[in-house]
């Protein structure tokens, strides 16, 4: 089996998005964790595939910080990284129920993030259709309805991870660790 980092790698190459964001990322022996979990519990069917918009497992295991950053310079945003490392502790496996489908994931905290977020949102110019952050690691987009049978597993909760760096994915595809 590839290893998660050299699966984000692949994935990621020449990629290009609408907006730069910012991630934490797992370390590799959780992320490889969450996936293999998806893969043993989720059922190909449930996955969402809907004509192009086609989803489905996760292979980035990451926490967003921030989606919507306008520029694609690292720099725009590292002045407002202002935190020493951290710890984030994961929780429940809950999920968002979209309009066309579901997003299981485990719910993520720490004090820290919130406080990140809201630095970035209110000092950088940015696109940001969420009006609550709620931190999180995707595990899956499901077809609507899905999910519901694995909100509450407890297979994650309590674990904890450190955290020493931010990715910095920029709209033309880098990504540049932010460390701390």
């Amino acid at each position: 089996m590839l290893s998660s980092a050299i699966r984000n790698i692949t994935a990621k190459l020449k990629a290009t998005y609408d907006y730069s964001s910012l991630q934490i990322n797992l370390p590799e022996d959780l992320s490889d964790a969450v996936i293999d979990w998806g893969k043993k519990n989720i059922p190909e069917d449930t996955l969402h595939n809907n004509g192009n918009d086609t989803k489905g497992r996760e292979d980035d295991i990451h926490t967003t910080l921030f989606y919507g950053i306008k520029s694609p310079d690292v720099n725009a945003v590292k002045k407002f990284i202002t935190v020493k490392p951290f710890i984030i502790r994961m929780g429940l496996i809950t999920a968002f129920m979209d309009n066309d489908y579901d997003v299981l994931k485990i719910e993520a905290s720490a004090p820290e993030l919130y406080k990140l977020h809201y630095n970035v949102r209110n000092n950088v110019e940015n696109e940001n259709k969420f009006p609550t952050y709620s931190p999180h690691i995707t595990i899956a987009y499901l077809k609507k309805g899905n999910a519901l049978k694995w909100v509450g597993d407890k297979v994650f909760d309590g674990k904890e991870f450190n955290v020493n760096e931010i990715i910095f994915s920029s709209s033309n595809g880098n990504r540049i660790p932010i460390k701390f």
